[in-house]
């Protein structure tokens, strides 16, 4: 019976265990401030999939806890290196719109767009790109979601059916759905849909049958170590 990846899990949930009781011990008080981050460490041996760090320039207080988990966890290992990989993640993000407030389920991209939009209610494209760092493809795929998918958080001045360059990304003030709790997923890319992707996912299918079934658990970010 196979079960590496699972005995991987096992191992990432202990390390979110303990990490969570060091804060306790640290700081009673939470000292993420709103944050609740949730890290799942895989070896690279453990990835289902070959990865490539994709940039992007988190907000500053989840990039500060990022940087205490990063501190926790090469305390207990180490010689080793940790690598995040946001783009592996999600967020629930609390987003306040002036007719109710929903909890919204976004990539952890997608989390950096909207956190954004607290500062400022207008920012070009480019103007997101620069801020981001998100490589012009991916910062394209996030806002067709945001501006153009069923819930539009975010709106444009242009009426094409297409994220440009050009365009002027805005706060949509009006939006209103009947649901508090909202999921919006990345737009898939071509490559994502091409046979190779899919015979990767059909041998992860093939080991998860012997797997033993974990909790979910909700995070910001996966990370190699």
């Amino acid at each position: 019976m196979r079960v590496w990846r699972n005995s991987s899990l096992l191992r990432s949930a202990k390390v979110t265990d303990l990490y969570g009781r060091h804060l306790l011990l640290v700081c009673p008080q939470n000292p993420l401030g709103n944050l609740d981050l949730n890290v799942s460490v895989l070896t690279h041996t453990h990835w289902p999939i070959a990865l490539t760090v994709v940039p992007c320039t988190l907000p500053a207080e989840l990039n500060a806890a990022c940087e205490v988990f990063r501190s926790f966890y090469l305390k207990m290992h180490s010689g080793r290196k940790l690598t995040y990989h946001p783009n592996m993640g999600s967020a629930d993000v609390r987003a306040n719109f002036p007719k109710r407030t929903h909890e919204v389920t976004v990539p952890t991209g997608m989390m950096a767009i909207l956190m954004l939009f607290n500062d400022r209610d207008t920012y070009t494209f480019q103007e997101l790109q620069d801020i981001l760092g998100l490589p012009v493809p991916e910062l394209t795929r996030h806002l067709q979601a945001l501006v153009l998918g069923k819930y539009r958080l975010l709106l444009k001045e242009s009426k094409s059916k297409s994220i440009a360059p050009e365009d002027k990304i805005s706060y949509n003030d009006k939006f209103t759905a009947n649901l508090y709790r909202l999921k919006i997923q990345q737009i898939a890319t071509k490559a994502e849909q091409d046979p190779e992707r899919k015979e990767t996912q059909d041998r992860i299918e093939e080991d998860r049958k012997y797997e033993y079934p974990l909790p979910n658990r909700a995070g910001s970010g996966g990370a190699g170590g």
